[in-house]
């Protein structure tokens, strides 16, 4: 101590006080938090930067600015400074964010303005250009539809945009439109464009230079023609719209986002275009720098309450945080698909709410809010744990080389051989490693991977499943065909740390606090731990064919499992199997699965209907039709059974037959819909009772869908009625038979034409449905030929 007094004795003014400046800059440093190790920091065309300081200062135009001290480095050091003029400075950065910076850095100093650069607020956090453009009208309704799933009221809307995107794939449509040269007014000048070629349908483009991901529905290359210029080639978004042609902010907006991610693979489009599919209109769309600033602004803001959901109250405890304000416009609100969701959320956090809002909650007590607040913090804090443990980032940050250190990664890897179409949009691929074995993998089959390039330019191209794997090779089914890429191309296999994740508990949540009699039931059961019940006797829930099956499967048990197993089946609620460690609970849960199907599943089926969809396949595949384009979904696996049973012929055997959830992301040129249940026995069936799966099901065709059951006990389904109105009215329902119990309904989509090879259902397959509609009508006058009977008249005479 008396040597630092002789020393600081020693020193002249000047220098005590640098030495003291230090001295405090050292004390300051050690109490600001350090970077957490799960932040990553970078420099490069995806640089990442972390904010020590934010000040508001007065600028030399005597306007507010920001000044943003930042660092790349986890030592805090060196450092680097952002100024934020103008609209940037509305940007809500604090100490502790990480941004990514656009434009050019000036002896360590970052200038955004309103005529050049762009800071992007935790760009690791990959937003939706729809989410984007929704937050336009009401920042709170783009906010939750990132956190919760749209209910079941919207799955008409959805169902129309599905349908359209599927058609996409084959898009004469969009050929006509472009078959001679259309005049624009845009890049200031006025000139022509013509298509040459389509080079995607539904790309699928992560963005973390912008925090921007999206499907763009057709990728198209065009030639623009400017007078007294020579023509310039440029690849541009298309946007397709099947609702009313309003040429709004919010769809102009997308396009937009759409050029901005464009840039991540290729040169700046500069525009893009909006298509009106109902009126035929093409809207261009140029991307210029201020409504990208703009839009970023919105996205950086969403982004802002995005990363910023939980906050610290006194006491140390966690709690949600507010919301965007609500609009307080009931026309507005009126059919926004949040509506249930933002009442929920305002009443678990306190907020102010208008009376119409307040309606979507009455059906709820105090105990219901409490279970859905409570709830709702620990999915957020189980998902922000999960976030920072590893996350989709790493792909894009990391290295091939390092991720390969860490076992996630397969770098260095070509394609070969060729690429397989397993089914729609399902491809196998062969990658082998270039540059020999590698000496560590984490990868094992089943695991789902993301393919990128090993240029960064080429980020998350496909995703897949893992299904062979050698020490140098990989086999894995993709969800893109990548044959258009050249065999140079090199790419990098990542497990995909970001698939799954709690949105599908969040969106369970709120679920169970809809207005409805099962979530009623539910929250009896689950909130207000209502006992569950149980049926008095075993034979009373087993069909007489599945008594033998289920007496097989409890073999091999011992009395307490029999005992948990016959429980399980008495249930009307649920079950639960306790037992300590070692005592076979693994065991009867695994036997339970087989005996359940076989209890709720095996033993419904409906042989008319099966009847049925053989001869709707028959004719089709007669009529032209391709067995492998054809696809039968039934909710039942007796119903399978006896569907499969019927189409054993060789002509036949591509057929698929499946249930609804093994058609999940994929579809057929024709879908034929079994669903079993009649009207006689006044019960919906599972698929009725699960929107999900329905519109999972009806959305599953590219060009026909044909549905077969009871239109009596389909149009006791909301959804489902609402559909079958909608097809009425739009003139899609090609027949529909209401003089029996089974009804067929045939529901024709647009046929289109890619790059001059036609995707279409042959003429003839349209000509036999009235053919059928003759048989089957003939049938029912036909005692001797009912379909009670199943006696079916040779459909091959018809």
């Amino acid at each position: 101590m008396i040597k630092w007094s002789q020393t600081l004795q020693k020193l002249n003014p000047n220098s005590l006080f640098l030495y003291l400046f230090l001295k405090c800059y050292i004390c300051l440093a050690r109490k600001t938090k350090r970077i957490p190790d799960h932040v990553m920091l970078a420099t490069g065309i995806h640089n990442r930067y972390w904010v020590l300081d934010v000040q508001e200062k007065v600028g030399p135009k005597g306007y507010l600015e920001k000044l943003l001290i930042l660092t790349s480095s986890k030592t805090s050091e060196p450092t680097e400074k952002c100024i934020l003029q103008d609209d940037w400075v509305s940007t809500p950065v604090s100490v502790g964010d990480v941004v990514h910076l656009e434009g050019k850095c000036v002896a360590g100093t970052w200038v955004m303005n309103r005529d050049f650069g762009f800071l992007v607020l935790l760009p690791d956090l990959l937003i939706s250009g729809t989410s984007i453009a929704s937050s336009i009208r009401c920042m709170r309704r783009a906010v939750l539809g990132e956190m919760f799933k749209v209910g079941s009221k919207h799955m008409l809307n959805e169902l129309n945009n599905n349908l359209t995107i599927k058609s996409v794939n084959n898009i004469s449509l969009i050929g006509l439109l472009f078959s001679d040269r259309l005049w624009w007014n845009i890049f200031d000048s006025v000139c022509t464009v013509t298509v040459n070629d389509f080079v995607d349908i539904e790309e699928n483009i992560w963005s973390p230079r912008f925090g921007l991901k999206g499907k763009i529905d057709v990728t198209a290359g065009v030639r623009i023609h400017r007078r007294d210029r020579s023509h310039v080639d440029k690849v541009v978004p298309l946007e397709l719209k099947t609702g009313k042609e309003s040429n709004s902010i919010e769809h102009r907006s997308q396009v937009i986002l759409y050029t901005l991610m464009g840039l991540e693979r290729r040169c700046d489009a500069e525009t893009g275009f909006l298509l009106y599919l109902k009126t035929g209109n093409l809207h261009p769309v140029v991307g210029n720098h201020m409504d990208r600033r703009e839009l970023l602004k919105l996205r950086n803001l969403l982004a802002h309450h995005l990363g910023n959901n939980l906050e610290k109250v006194e006491g140390g405890t966690t709690r949600l945080a507010p919301l965007p304000a609500v609009i307080f416009d009931s026309q507005a609100c009126k059919f926004c698909p949040q509506m249930r969701n933002c009442a929920l959320y305002n009443n678990s956090s306190a907020e102010p709410q208008p009376p119409f809002l307040e309606q979507e909650s009455q059906h709820l007590n105090q105990l219901h809010l409490q279970y859905f607040s409570r709830w709702l913090l620990l999915c957020t804090l189980e998902a922000r744990t999960m976030e920072n443990k590893g996350s989709r980032r790493n792909i894009w940050l990391q290295s091939a080389q390092d991720r390969e250190k860490s076992g996630s990664c397969m770098a260095n890897m070509k394609r070969t051989g060729e690429v397989a179409a397993l089914a729609d949009d399902v491809f196998l691929h062969h990658f082998k490693r270039q540059g020999g074995i590698q000496a560590l993998t984490g990868l094992i089959v089943g695991d789902r991977v993301v393919v990128s390039g090993q240029d960064v330019r080429l980020i998350g191209v496909a995703a897949g499943y893992v299904t062979e794997m050698t020490s140098d090779a990989v086999t894995c089914s993709l969800d893109r065909d990548l044959s258009k890429y050249p065999a140079s191309v090199v790419f990098r296999l990542d497990q995909d740390e970001g698939a799954g994740g709690l949105s599908t508990h969040v969106g369970n949540l709120s679920k169970l606090m809809e207005n409805s009699p099962t979530s009623q039931r539910l929250r009896e059961l689950i909130v207000e731990f209502r006992a569950p019940q149980f049926i008095d006797s075993l034979s009373s829930v087993l069909p007489r064919n599945a008594k033998d099956t289920v007496a097989n499967i409890l073999k091999g048990l011992n009395k307490p499992q029999k005992q948990a197993m016959k429980k399980v089946l008495l249930s009307k609620d649920y079950t639960l199997i306790v037992g300590m460690p070692g005592t076979g609970k693994t065991t009867t849960i695994c036997t339970l699965v087989p005996a359940i199907e076989t209890v709720e599943k095996g033993g419904i089926s409906n042989h008319t209907e099966a009847v049925l969809v053989h001869a709707v396949v028959s004719l089709l595949v007669k009529a032209g039709c391709k067995a492998v384009d054809i696809g039968v979904i039934a909710p039942y696996r007796q119903q399978l059974k006896a569907i499969s049973g019927l189409l054993e012929a060789p002509a036949y055997r591509s057929v698929e037959v499946n249930t609804v959830d093994k058609y999940q992301g994929r579809d057929k040129s024709v879908i034929i819909v079994s669903f079993v249940r009649s009207n006689m026995e006044a019960n919906l069936g599972e698929l009725l009772k699960d929107w999900r799966r329905l519109n999972v099901a009806i959305t599953r065709a590219k060009h026909k869908l044909l549905m077969i059951g009871s239109s009596t006990a389909l149009r006791l389904y909301s959804p489902l009625l609402k559909l079958l109105t909608h097809l009425e009215q739009e003139n899609m329902i090609s027949f529909l038979f209401s003089a029996c119990a089974i009804n067929v309904i045939s529901c024709w989509f647009l046929s289109f034409t890619k790059k001059n090879h036609i995707f279409q259902l042959p003429p003839a397959a349209h000509e036999v449905l009235k053919i059928m509609y003759w048989c089957f009508t003939s049938l029912l006058f036909d005692t001797s030929k009912t379909i009670q009977g199943h006696n079916f008249t040779d459909w091959n005479k018809c």
